[in-house]
């Protein structure tokens, strides 16, 4: 009987945006829309600051940071927080930390004893700037752009995303086709951008929460990473997708063509059974020790079909 009221309540009053909520959900909503409601935020800020997820990608974290720091013009700070499950591999962040030590804001490794949620709490909320956007270790950048570009945009309105664009037509992650949104011109945005509907999206088009580059109010991400339950990126990711109510009237702002692709050759969590390739962590990492790294320049301008593509990897001799 509940379950029919609460559905005959929501198709009745649906089409004036009512809703019943659970009491835990309101909670959510209703801390979010104090922040949106402070004004001493400034959400048109071209301030950000990144976060890195990675484990045990030697190889693949070198080739993201170096094709950042390649292709970025006002490239954000960085911030890497890593782990690693034994010596060697821990050897290999070792000798990447100090190629990238003068550019780097700060590098943080979650010890055996702290947990993942913990040490992601203590930096976020050291971050001060007014935006924030995190990245996960097989990603590459394979355009050149300039951050200040994409900052521009209010993230009260909108959620920019650097991963998408006009070329994405596939969903790796669920292996389906995907249509591309009803885009839209808005007023004072130039139509060198991609504008759409979040909640009017399908699978990529409508994933807000990716930790491939999206980016965000920062107080929003503090408060709600205060007020959720996660052990590792996957689940942060998809946790945050209990705030979907609030953020889905939101704008999506995109370039025409996707800046980066996340190229998932290989899974190094056990959260949850993705879709990825068999080229195992240990083989790169003996790659790296041979003194190779990604000739990651090979993907440059790629037009990759989705914003996960297990794409061949080419080495060089670093």
């Amino acid at each position: 009987m509940y379950r029919q009221c609460v559905k005959f309540f929501n198709t009745v009053f649906g089409t004036y945006d009512l809703k019943l909520i659970r009491a835990s959900e309101y909670k959510f909503t209703e801390s979010i829309l104090e922040v949106m409601a402070d004004s001493s935020i400034d959400t048109k800020s071209s301030s950000a600051e990144g976060i890195v997820f990675s484990m045990d990608r030697a190889i693949q974290i070198h080739a993201l940071l170096e094709s950042y720091y390649e292709n970025v013009v006002n490239p954000p700070p960085l911030h890497l927080f890593y782990r690693t499950s034994n010596a060697q591999h821990q050897k290999s962040y070792d000798e990447i930390i100090e190629e990238f030590s003068d550019r780097l804001a700060s590098v943080a490794i979650q010890a055996p004893q702290a947990t993942f949620r913990d040490k992601l709490l203590e930096i976020i909320s050291g971050i001060k700037a007014e935006k924030i956007f995190f990245l996960v270790d097989d990603d590459v950048y394979i355009e050149k752009m300039d951050y200040f570009e994409f900052l521009q945009f209010d993230t009260k309105c909108f959620v920019p995303s650097i991963r998408l664009g006009l070329n994405l037509n596939r969903c790796y992650t669920s292996q389906v086709d995907q249509p591309l949104p009803k885009f839209y011109a808005l007023p004072n945005i130039s139509d060198r951008w991609l504008t759409w509907k979040w909640n009017e999206g399908l699978y990529d088009w409508g994933y807000i929460f990716s930790v491939d580059g999206n980016i965000f109010t920062t107080k929003e991400i503090k408060v709600m990473s205060n007020l959720l339950d996660f052990q590792y990126p996957n689940t942060f990711e998809g946790a945050l997708g209990k705030f979907y109510r609030v953020f889905s009237k939101r704008w999506g702002v995109a370039a025409k063509k996707s800046c980066i692709v996340n190229i998932p050759c290989n899974m190094v969590q056990t959260e949850s059974n993705n879709v990825h390739g068999n080229l195992h962590q240990d083989v790169l990492l003996q790659k790296w020790q041979q003194g190779f790294k990604m000739d990651w320049h090979k993907l440059m301008g790629f037009a990759n079909e989705s914003a996960h593509q297990d794409l061949p990897l080419e080495f060089k001799k670093r």
